[in-house]
């Protein structure tokens, strides 16, 4: 039987939301998107306080959509799709405020947020967006 793999308790206290509000409030207007896997309870209640975090950094939230997994983030799928993940289009001109947010998730809350311009062959992603995933902790546990 397979056993499901849940995450470990991740949280942005008091103090590491005021340093990020602080941090990224330099890029007001930035405007993202927030999506993690609705089937795992704590990287959806994780996303909300990034979100919620953003938006008092007057960032401009797009959309928050939490989706069901469907194995993105399973390890033997997309290993990397675990942790706090950001993308940009590959054909973004510079946004200061994506090396930001991965800068800031460290300095503040000593959280390693991969990111990559994404290859955008259809186009389909806004060029001055920052997409933010939150999957399973890189810290979790068979339950």
């Amino acid at each position: 039987q397979k056993v499901p793999i849940v995450s470990v308790g991740r949280h942005l206290s008091p103090s590491q939301q005021r340093a990020l509000i602080e941090a990224l409030s330099k890029y007001p207007g930035q405007k993202f998107t927030i999506d993690c896997a609705v089937n795992d309870p704590e990287a959806h209640r994780f996303a909300g306080e990034i979100r919620d975090t953003l938006i008092k950094a007057k960032w401009q939230m797009l959309s928050y959509v939490p989706m069901w997994d469907m194995g993105f983030s399973s390890a033997s799928n997309w290993p990397n799709f675990f942790g706090v993940q950001w993308f940009t289009s590959e054909r973004s001109s510079h946004m200061p405020a994506a090396p930001a947010l991965r800068i800031e998730l460290k300095t503040c809350c000593g959280i390693i947020a991969d990111g990559v311009n994404w290859p955008d062959a259809r186009n389909s992603m806004e060029l001055d967006v920052i997409y933010v995933w939150v999957g399973p902790s890189l810290d979790t546990h068979d339950h």
